[in-house]
């Protein structure tokens, strides 16, 4: 068995997200109403990003 650390944490100034505001901007979407239609818009825009 082989142990591989983690990739070391990017600082706090190089512009990236926080795991803590990441969150919060993942549970404010979860809590929003959302309709068949805009949860299929955002399927396909997802998935399109992935393709290409």
């Amino acid at each position: 068995m082989t142990v591989v650390p983690f990739p070391a944490q990017p600082a706090e100034t190089t512009g990236g997200e926080t795991v803590a505001a990441a969150v919060d901007r993942y549970l404010d979407f979860a809590q929003m109403p959302h309709t068949a239609g805009s949860k299929s818009a955002s399927s396909k825009r997802a998935s399109s990003k992935r393709l290409s």
